[in-house]
């Protein structure tokens, strides 16, 4: 009664739950649902179906019908545009595949990206047919368009992108952000991470979306923190291998050319800084051709926000490293960046902007100028920097030890007009000829340049600005006053006005470069110092002292012989002393280096104790990572044989339930699986086994019946079989020996006309036996010669070789015997050195304790002759006249 109920009830509908989920007994009868509604036009439930499948707990085993489940998943995810829901779809099959097969994952992500951009450049491609389909866009207007374009001011391809393409531009944008969060910090999806990275990369640069390029970055540097925060996640990617700390920096610099492009200056200078981060943080240096990619972004970020220092010394660490390892550079592009490090050098303002700030402004900039040195050092190095070589002397005296001889005769004149002229007058106008070439120079350049696009015209108004203040610093040494209307004759630059001449002194002498006073009245400049302590003032005293010492000696040749007597005795003590100030030098700076030395040996021996702990715990913890696998991996296998079981005594069930429907022929639908649970399974087997053993007995009843009727028929046939099968044996034996007889002649004959076609080429072929013989000769001869050659060949570079090698062992050895003679030299002399100064030291203190038993006798001997009167010392007058005592004796008894 049970099965019939069952049977009865609708069985192709699947079980829910108490939440409304639907729950399959295998993934194949969901995807086949899935395949029905999508087939009625129902794509959501579809979506819905697959979905609750990969959520469901039943199904966490990873199986091929999976992966198909997945990529239908997705292509519905897609078309109907769901993004939360494939979202955690993929998170869901992340669970699934990671630990059992993690290149399905990135073939279903694969997929979904290729999927998610045709859709989007279908679309984008379909509003650009439906534009191009018309030829005047005011022809024939709809009522409908009319009123349209009173209410809103768009036009047609505006609607048209916002009904067509940016949903699907705005869902590829989603499908980015769900592959990074479904990707981010696994170690065996790094190299996709950095792709989808990369791709999201070149959509936000396409399309120019700002927005979305600003939270992709944040999304980016918030996975990298989490990465550094949460250090013993599952499958975390290590940072210092070399293949992932290629990809990050990869997807950094990547990062950094798609915010330059996109003109986000502030995102780019953050860029910098994480790549500046994570190169302090895994302690390794990045390749050269990311350094120059770093370097010239950095000349662009600081061009742009104003600070010509820093983007010169930008410059200049660009031409250092092109010059040392861009072996494609071409002498003309080389040139090219010598000038623009020379040209940006000379452009730095000769003051800072910051001469009389407050105490917390100078603070300030004291901690810029510490984090741009780390910037533009990009050392692993975590010290502090050398913020005091951020200046522009140093820029300039390295631009001259270096770039300055491989720059432009251009580039070179300016840099001598304005650095290394005294012209007053003259000075402007020699430098602004020059200034003005920069406008028309366009070289030509090789693609192996490391910046794209150079435009030096940019520099003219610095250069020009520089010129005015190099102009005002000399004429103020030579001129107290000058009129504002002169000084304009003096500089011929066309960017300057008495505004902008009037704003430079102003600055300059805010920072204390000039002293200028200015007379709006009279409208002139008053140049001088009233103090003595001005550099100006400072350096043509020192001059005039200088020249006056020359007269005095060219006056009295002849000197105070006392006083060269003096003088001499004063060089000698002085040589003296530097003499012996060198040898301590000397000594300290062995002490130094051993003591270097030392702290080099401990800080490697904790360093190789720190890296053995790390692997120890890097071990520990694989290990127990690998354990926990196995008990997944024996707890999955276990719950996969007990379904399989259950599934096979199901099926059994299902089986027997059939069977006896059939016996007793009961009318109705089938019974399915759902209807075999229920049932009595112990009931179904008795039942069946009593039927098979009922239907046996009948089946052999059956039989024996069958047999005894067979029997007399076929006695009867093969009575009458015999004769005939006798009488066809003996014809088909004479037809066989007739055949083989046949057979036999047959071979003799054409084995006898091969035997003779084989003696005629023998016979033809003996003419050539001599021929064959001589040839080979030859050949032998020709080959033995080659071998003795080749033989010799080789004896004499395995003798040179080995001749070269002994050289090599005796120079190395000699060279060892030397540096160990020096060591021993260095030591010998080390150690007599330590024992003058042990002598010296046991001599001093030999003097001093001699002196100590000098003072303490002398304190005895003042202790027994100064006593008072009545014991000794000196004696009483009286005593003295008597002659009962005397000198150092007492009263009574006498000295």
């Amino acid at each position: 009664a049970r099965a019939a109920r069952w049977a009865n009830r609708s069985h192709k509908r699947p079980t829910m739950s108490r939440y409304g989920a639907q729950h399959f007994a295998k993934p194949e009868n969901a995807l086949k649902r899935a395949e029905e509604l999508i087939r009625v036009g129902q794509p959501s439930a579809a979506l819905q179906t697959l979905h609750d499948v990969i959520s469901s707990k039943r199904h966490r085993v990873w199986s091929k019908t999976m992966e198909r489940i997945m990529f239908r998943f997705v292509d519905l995810a897609v078309e109907l545009k769901k993004g939360r829901v494939a979202k955690d779809g993929l998170f869901q099959y992340r669970i699934i595949s990671q630990s059992v097969n993690v290149a399905s994952l990135e073939e279903v992500i694969k997929y979904f990206l290729k999927l998610s951009t045709e859709r989007a450049e279908a679309a984008q491609a379909k509003a650009a047919e439906m534009l191009e389909g018309v030829a005047d866009l005011e022809e024939d207007i709809t009522p409908e368009e009319i009123i349209l374009s009173y209410v809103s001011s768009d036009s047609d391809k505006d609607r048209i992108d916002r009904e067509e393409v940016t949903p699907w531009f705005r869902f590829l944008w989603e499908t980015y952000r769900t592959t990074l969060e479904v990707l981010k910090n696994n170690n065996k999806l790094e190299s996709l991470y950095a792709m989808t990275a990369q791709r999201a990369f070149g959509f936000c640069k396409t399309y120019g979306r700002i927005t979305e390029m600003r939270r992709l970055c944040d999304m980016l540097r918030n996975h990298l923190s989490n990465l550094n925060k949460w250090r013993d996640q599952r499958d975390r990617p290590e940072l210092s291998a070399p293949e992932t700390f290629s990809l990050y920096m990869e997807t950094r610099f990547e990062q950094l050319r798609t915010s330059v492009s996109l003109e986000m200056w502030q995102e780019a200078f953050r860029t910098i800084e994480d790549i500046h981060g994570l190169v302090v943080q895994v302690r390794r240096e990045p390749k050269p051709q990311h350094l120059a990619t770093y370097y010239s972004m950095l000349t662009k970020i600081f061009y742009k926000s104003g600070n010509q220092l820093y983007a010169a010394f930008s410059w200049n660490k660009l031409f250092a490293l092109s010059k040392n390892h861009n072996k494609m550079l071409t002498p003309g592009d080389l040139e090219h960046l010598a000038s623009c490090v020379v040209l940006s050098a000379t452009a730095v303002p000769p003051f800072g902007d910051k001469a009389n700030a407050a105490h917390f402004e100078l603070e300030a900039e004291k901690e810029q100028k510490q984090r741009m040195a780390a910037l533009l050092t990009l050392s692993f190095t975590p010290v502090k920097k050398n913020t005091s070589a951020l200046t522009r002397g140093a820029l300039l005296a390295s631009v001259r030890d270096g770039a300055l001889t491989s720059a432009s005769p251009l580039a070179q004149s300016i840099y001598r007009a304005l650095e290394e002229t005294f012209a007053p007058l003259k000075l402007a106008k020699q430098a602004a000829p020059l200034i003005e070439q920069l406008a028309d120079l366009t070289p030509e350049l090789s693609p192996a340049f490391p910046v794209s696009d150079v435009d030096l015209s940019v520099l003219r108004p610095k250069l020009e600005n520089l010129g005015l203040l190099r102009v005002l610093q000399q004429v103020s040494s030579v001129y107290s006053t000058m009129s504002i209307t002169n000084l304009l004759k003096v500089v011929p630059f066309p960017s300057l006005t008495p505004a902008s001449v009037e704003k430079t002194v102003v600055k300059s002498v805010r920072a204390g470069f000039l002293r200028v006073t200015i007379d709006h009245r009279k409208r002139s400049l008053s140049f001088g110092a009233t103090r003595l302590e001005d550099a100006s003032v400072r350096e043509q005293l020192t001059d005039v002292t200088r020249r006056l010492a020359i007269a005095v000696g060219m006056i009295f040749p002849e000197g105070d012989p006392q006083k060269a007597a003096s003088k001499a005795a004063t060089m000698r003590e002085c040589a003296a002393l530097c003499a012996r100030e060198n040898a301590d030098a000397r000594r300290r700076k062995v002490l130094i280096e051993r003591r270097k030395e030392e702290n080099e040996r401990r800080a490697m021996a904790q360093e190789k104790a720190e890296e053995e702990a790390r692997i120890k715990t890097q071990r520990e913890h694989e290990e127990a990572e690998a354990r926990r696998q196995q008990v997944e991996a024996s707890k999955r296998e276990q719950e996969r044989i007990t379904r399989e079981l259950q599934e096979k005594e199901k099926q059994e069930a299902l089986t027997m339930l059939q069977e006896q429907q059939a016996r007793l022929g009961k009318k109705g639908k089938k019974v399915t699986l759902e209807d075999a649970a229920v049932a009595d399974r112990d009931k179904l087997m008795q039942d069946a086994i009593t039927d098979q053993i009922k239907a046996r007995s009948e089946m052999q009843k059956r039989l024996t019946s069958l047999a005894r009727k067979m029997d007399f028929g076929d006695r009867a046939r093969r009575e009458l079989e015999a004769p005939r099968i006798a009488e066809a044996s003996a014809t088909r034996g004479a037809k066989q020996a007739e055949l083989f007889a046949e057979e036999q002649e047959r071979a003799l004959k054409s084995h006898r006309a091969q035997w003779e076609r084989d003696v005629e080429e023998k016979k033809r072929m003996e003419r050539m036996g001599a021929d064959i013989e001589a040839f080979c000769a030859a050949l032998q001869t020709r080959r033995n010669d080659e071998y003795v050659r080749a033989s010799a060949a080789r004896e004499e570079r395995v003798a040179e070789a080995r001749a070269g090698r002994k050289a090599e062992i005796e120079r190395r050895r000699r060279e060892a015997f030397l540096d160990r003679l020096i060591r021993e030299v260095d030591e010998i002399e080390y150690a007599e050195e330590e024992r003058k100064r042990e002598e010296e030291e046991a001599k001093r203190r030999e003097m001093e304790e001699r002196q100590r038993e000098m003072e303490a006798r002398r304190g005895g001997r003042r202790g027994g002759g100064y006593g008072d009167n009545q014991s000794g010392g000196y004696g009483d007058r009286r005593d003295d006249r008597r002659g009962g005592g005397g000198g150092f004796g007492g009263a009574g008894a006498g000295g």
